[in-house]
């Protein structure tokens, strides 16, 4: 007994070898990337709670990026006395975008692989898609 075809987004899915883009991608391709993120929020097949599992850790992170250092340093410094001083320390911007980069690719984890992997394919590879498109007499 043959297994059934697979559906056109499983199958432009399998297009690529990861199942998320690798961090150089979105590194070197930031118009891609946020075009990924928001085509992954506007998704209709991922929940609305895995939606929320992903972008509140990364504004959390971006609103103390944006607060002024001394409110974190207060902050930090009343919750844990050790930490406080360390954190007056001036970070280098670069740095933590960077962190929150990695954040946002670590938390690609929380949404459905196959889902995200689509979107990977279509928007990182698209003469992949379309070769498979062409070859398979599809139009997406």
């Amino acid at each position: 007994m043959s297994q059934p075809p697979q559906s056109r987004d499983a199958e432009i899915a399998s297009l690529v070898k990861s199942s998320r883009p690798h961090p150089w991608e979105l590194a070197l391709h930031p118009i891609k990337g946020i075009k990924f993120i928001l085509a992954l929020a506007t998704d209709r097949r991922i929940s609305m709670a895995r939606k929320a599992l992903y972008v509140i850790p990364l504004l959390v992170l971006v609103a103390a990026l944006i607060a002024p250092e001394s409110i974190i340093a207060t902050i930090v410094a009343l919750a844990m006395p050790l930490v406080g001083p360390v954190i007056n320390i001036p970070a280098d911007v670069v740095v933590d975008w960077a962190l929150i980069g990695l954040a946002a690719y670590a938390l690609l984890a929380v949404l459905p692989t196959a889902i995200v992997s689509e979107h990977h394919a279509e928007l990182f590879h698209p003469k992949r898609v379309k070769r498979w498109e062409e070859r398979h007499g599809r139009v997406g």
